[in-house]
């Protein structure tokens, strides 16, 4: 079986926890929070950096029971 990872500038699939590899032994292994958007380039590596989903985590703001609308019908963060 593969791990599928993905590359800077490719569409994160789900909100969550990354383990972030890096080409270049410049930092410890990391596992960071990423939101929906695209995936960014390294400072040090540029795109030779890598990206595998860990846990899918929803942001707060997108649950129901948490979703703040003000009275326009636009949503509102907290």
């Amino acid at each position: 079986m593969s791990v599928l990872t993905y590359g800077p500038g490719e569409t994160v699939p789900h909100s969550g926890v990354y383990a972030v590899i890096h080409s270049k032994p410049h930092t410890q292994y990391k596992e960071l929070f990423v939101e929906r958007g695209t995936f960014p380039l390294c400072n040090v590596c540029s795109a030779q950096v890598a990206f595998r989903l860990i846990r899918a985590v929803e942001n707060i703001f997108e649950d129901p029971d948490f979703r703040v609308e003000d009275s326009s019908g636009t949503r509102r963060v907290g």
